[in-house]
């Protein structure tokens, strides 16, 4: 992983150096790590599930070079909660939902 991506991490409450970033998007991690994926140089961390997806995708297609000429770690896209209800709305809606959800009894329903 290229220098621009490897600072250190820091624990929020004492501002320990932790040393941990994700290798794919460079969060810091500052949880014990829950999840790696396994590189040609052994087996880096990630800070979560999807990034974990995203790099075994990434790196199962032969696509590691991305990893080492990228100059800095992926853009990471932040939205709000409302903006996200906002975005999900549309599944809300009983037209939409004729094409994957079912009916299993009175109340209970399936995608």
């Amino acid at each position: 992983m290229t220098s621009a991506v490897t600072a250190l991490a820091h624990d929020s409450e004492s501002g320990r150096a932790l040393g941990l970033v994700c290798y794919h998007c460079g969060e810091p991690i500052f949880t014990p790590v829950k999840f790696r994926v396994d590189t040609a140089s052994g087996h880096e961390p990630v800070c979560c599930a999807g990034c974990q997806a995203v790099a075994q995708v990434i790196l199962g297609n032969g696509l590691g070079d991305y990893y080492r000429h990228r100059e800095s770690a992926g853009n990471r896209i932040e939205a709000s909660a409302a903006t996200a209800q906002q975005q999900f709305a549309l599944y809300d809606d009983p037209d939409v939902q004729r094409s994957f959800v079912r009916q299993l009894d009175g109340a209970t329903f399936e995608a």
